[in-house]
């Protein structure tokens, strides 16, 4: 039976970056109020989240960035804090878009024993046994911070974006 994982998760990355490409780089990491999880915020957030998966799948390397990532972007870090300028939210999206495609490829090389074993994250594990359930609660995961650029997006009257995975008559783009 093959899975619908990596489908899953491509739909939830096409719909975030579609929330993203189109916010002004200047203007990402804009906070309506303190704590807000700006659009800044969430690329970096989502991309560490896929640097951690690429390792727990055993297809990469932890980066060499890692560790600064996760004290900007991880559950401690202060959006506020994260501020920076246009050329790193691009380089963010970019680097998004292509780890977003590496993890796809990368689970839909996994066998089915390979989705069952155990989440190798002791901590994490305890709320996802299994790779499977790890990438389950990431497609949630992505479609929770997707709500929260939407709403971001709203507050500030920009355009809305056609849902990924609304049938065509429906979803334009």
């Amino acid at each position: 039976m093959p899975s619908v994982l990596p489908w899953t998760l491509e739909g939830a990355r096409r719909q975030t970056l579609a929330l993203l490409r189109s916010i002004a780089p200047d203007d990402a990491y804009a906070q309506s109020h303190p704590g807000e999880h700006h659009p800044g915020w969430v690329a970096g957030h989502l991309l560490l989240g896929d640097l951690y998966l690429l390792h727990l799948l055993g297809a990469a390397a932890l980066s060499d960035d890692f560790a600064e990532l996760v004290a900007r972007y991880g559950p401690e870090g202060d959006p506020g804090a994260t501020a920076a300028g246009p050329e790193e939210f691009e380089a963010v999206v970019e680097r998004l878009a292509e780890v977003g495609r590496r993890r796809v490829e990368a689970v839909a090389g996994a066998s089915e024993d390979d989705l069952d074993r155990p989440l190798p994250d002791a901590f994490m594990a305890t709320a996802q046994p299994t790779i499977r359930h790890h990438l389950q609660a990431i497609a949630f995961h992505e479609g929770y911070h997707a709500g929260e650029l939407l709403a971001w997006r709203r507050r500030r009257g920009l355009e809305t974006v056609a849902w990924t995975f609304a049938p065509k008559s429906v979803a334009t783009d």
